[in-house]
C-alpha cells in the first residue's frame, strides 16, 4: 500500500509470466509542464462493462490530454483526458508514447451528475514510484530498458533516494 493513506493506490506482486510489460514513463510532477503535454495523443485501457457482452473484455481508446490539473485535495497533478469516462476504466491505463503516463482513477463530475459527464482523471505516476520505492519494488525489466548496464545501480539508487524531487535523474 501507498504510505499515504489518502493516495488510493496499490502493488500487487505476482510470478513470473508471459504477460506483456507496460514501462512507467518518467513523468512525474515537478517535471511536467501543460505546454509540453496538452493535445498529446494517449491510449486509455480499462475494463468497462459492455452491454451484452459475455465476459469482461480489455476495451483500448485513444484520447488526447485537455488539460493537466492539481486538485484542491490531494498532492499530486492529475491528466484531464478527452475520452468519456466510463465505471470499469478506474486502475486502468493511460499510454502516451507507449509508456504508462498515469493510473485512471476517476470521473471528476459536481452536483452528482453522472459519472459519463465528468472529465476523465489520470493520476501521475509520482505516486507509484513512492508506492513502489516504499515497498522496495524495483521492476527489473523498468530498469534493464531505460538505463544501459552500467546505468543500472545509478538508477536504482536514485529511485531509492525519490529521483522524481528533483529535476533530473542523478
Amino acid at each position: 500500500y501507498h504510505p499515504d493513506s489518502s493516495i488510493d493506490v496499490a502493488a500487487l506482486i505476482t510470478k513470473p509470466n508471459d504477460c506483456k510489460t507496460a514501462f512507467l514513463g518518467l513523468y512525474v510532477d515537478n517535471w511536467i509542464h501543460d505546454s509540453d503535454y496538452l493535445l498529446k495523443k494517449t491510449v486509455i485501457l480499462g475494463y468497462p462493462p459492455i452491454p451484452f457482452s459475455k465476459e469482461p473484455k480489455l476495451f483500448a481508446a485513444s484520447a488526447e490530454i485537455n488539460s493537466i490539473i492539481k486538485k484542491y485535495v490531494g498532492k499530486h497533478i492529475h491528466y484531464i483526458i478527452s475520452a468519456m469516462p466510463r465505471g470499469g476504466f478506474s486502475g486502468g491505463l493511460c499510454l502516451l508514447d507507449n509508456h504508462i503516463l498515469g493510473l485512471i482513477v476517476e470521473s471528476l463530475t459536481s452536483d452528482n451528475k453522472e459519472t459519463e459527464l465528468g472529465f476523465m482523471s489520470v493520476l501521475s505516476l509520482e505516486p507509484i514510484y513512492k508506492l513502489l520505492t516504499h515497498n522496495d519494488i524495483y521492476p527489473a525489466e523498468q530498469i534493464e530498458y531505460y538505463f544501459k548496464s552500467e546505468d543500472r545501480d545509478k538508477f536504482k539508487e536514485a529511485w531509492k533516494k525519490g529521483f522524481w524531487k528533483s529535476n533530473k535523474l542523478g
